[in-house]
């Protein structure tokens, strides 16, 4: 994974690294790789296994609940990673339980530099590439960029995305073995301009997850919530990991598609809805004739074992 490489960047200490054309890094390269170091060690991880572009995530947000990319965005987590098949993007919340999406959020993306064309909408990258190797970039070469954004806005699907605020932190080409490019502040203001999309696109997957008609189902297995070695930053496996369901994937998952002699309710999404309180217990605290919103709800089992897998619906989430 994605999110496995920028571990295994970032873990290491910044003195370690092989000097850049002979230069020392600087003081500041050093706290900002500590800073983008902490928020990999506190993130959770979505995994989304698509390819961004074949999906509008934005689309089916917007005509579902517009709100979830408006005032009620709000990350599950202080720290989330969320990858699909293009990058990997780290969000996290300045201030904690931040709500909508003016708030400003750090954020921190990781890409391959050779990445595969048929992940991304621009296509035709082979002029880049081979400038790329004429550099002796090496083959496993990750791009890392780090910065903030804030004041995000939503306002029809069919309009381009509005413009967003974004603060710079730093930009960097590296492998495990070591950094050979970067750039801080000001200089990396391309890079992190160009990372602003994949980290909308970000946004737009976690606010999916967190639509009505669909729940958040958290992964583990053995090696889940291990400890990492001395110095070492826990890897994908060794976490949580958390991806999206509709009911009826859900059902399939429990193995419930067809099983209807239970005697217990077959596993159903009770929909979120409107309830008019009529009794007359309400009559006193003056609630009696005012509606009541009830939250959707999962009902029958919440967890199954699968293979080597638990699988858990959150409902908290």
């Amino acid at each position: 994974m994605l999110f496995d490489k920028l571990c295994g960047i970032v873990e290491r200490p910044a003195a370690l690294y092989a000097p850049v054309r002979g230069e020392r890094f600087p003081p500041a390269l050093t706290v900002e790789l500590l800073k983008v170091r902490r928020v990999a060690e506190e993130a959770s991880i979505f995994e989304f296994p698509v390819t961004p572009h074949d999906v509008d995530f934005r689309e089916d947000v917007i005509r579902e609940n517009r709100e979830l990319l408006g005032d009620r965005f709000c990350l599950p987590f202080r720290t989330v990673a969320v990858e699909d098949k293009a990058s990997c993007v780290i969000l996290q919340d300045t201030v904690p339980n931040a709500k909508g999406l003016a708030p400003e959020r750090f954020f921190v993306e990781i890409y391959p530099v050779f990445a595969n064309e048929e992940h991304y909408i621009r296509r035709d990258r082979s002029w880049e590439f081979q400038l790329l190797r004429m550099l002796d970039t090496p083959e496993d070469a990750m791009k890392v960029v780090w910065g903030t954004l804030s004041d995000l806005r939503y306002e029809d699907y069919r309009l381009p995305r509005a413009p967003v605020q974004y603060g710079c932190g730093g930009a960097m080409m590296a492998t495990k073995k070591g950094v050979f490019h970067y750039a801080l502040g000001e200089a990396a203001r391309d890079d992190v301009k160009h990372a602003l999309d994949n980290v909308r696109i970000g946004i737009e997957e976690l606010a999916y997850a967190n639509m009505p008609s669909r729940w958040v189902v958290e992964i583990l297995t053995a090696q889940s919530r291990e400890a990492a070695k001395a110095g070492r930053l826990r890897r994908a496996h060794q976490r949580p990991r958390f991806t999206t369901l509709t009911p009826d994937e859900l059902r399939k998952l429990f193995g419930r598609e067809d099983d209807r002699e239970r005697k217990s309710p077959v596993a159903h999404q009770r929909r979120g809805h409107w309830r008019l309180l009529q009794s007359e217990r309400f009559a006193k605290s003056g609630l009696k004739g005012r509606h009541l919103w009830i939250e959707a709800t999962w009902v029958g089992e919440t967890e199954a074992v699968v293979g080597n897998k638990k699988y858990i619906v959150r409902t908290d989430l």
